[in-house]
């Protein structure tokens, strides 16, 4: 029986683990500027971007380095490619 338990609270935590592993928010961590100074101990908002989308439901924030803390951002997208858009005509398919 306590088996059992130690079991399902394993498999409770590493489901945990195996979810918040797979959140993760595209795009890269813009640039801060450098600190002059950090305080001793770190204020961290966050741990990764699974805390983000807990504290900040629906606005797809990205838990980032602020240069002393790690803060809840909104990430640097990649730009979208231009060869899914239509080429234009040749005017003259003759010439």
């Amino acid at each position: 029986m306590a088996s059992r338990i130690i079991f399902s609270i394993f498999l409770g935590i590493a489901f945990t683990y195996v979810v918040q592993a797979q959140l993760v928010v595209p795009g890269k961590c813009p640039d801060f500027p450098a600190p002059a100074e950090c305080p001793p101990e770190p204020d961290d908002e966050c741990r990764n971007d699974v805390n983000c989308a807990e504290l900040y439901p629906g606005q797809g924030l990205k838990c980032c380095k602020d240069g002393c803390d790690k803060v809840c951002t909104r990430p640097i997208l990649p730009l979208t490619s231009r060869h899914n858009q239509t080429k234009p005509r040749n005017k003259n398919p003759g010439a």
